[in-house]
């Protein structure tokens, strides 16, 4: 009989936002989509700033 509870899944979001904290990433820019609010609200919880821009110079920009 197998008592052990089963393991969560963990996202590909989970893991980006993971890996960034790791690599100390504080700040994240990045241009807002349905596809990547998975990924900005895991890069939130692991306490990385997050600012959305309007176009990706806006953000090369930034982050330079």
């Amino acid at each position: 009989m197998d008592t052990a509870e089963p393991k969560k899944k963990v996202t590909g979001a989970e893991l980006l936002g993971r890996a960034l904290a790791r690599q100390k990433v504080d700040t994240l820019f990045y241009l807002m989509g349905a596809p990547t609010y998975d990924a900005a609200n895991a890069c939130k919880a692991e306490g990385i700033r997050i600012i959305d821009v309007r176009d990706e110079r806006a953000a090369v920009y930034m982050a330079h």
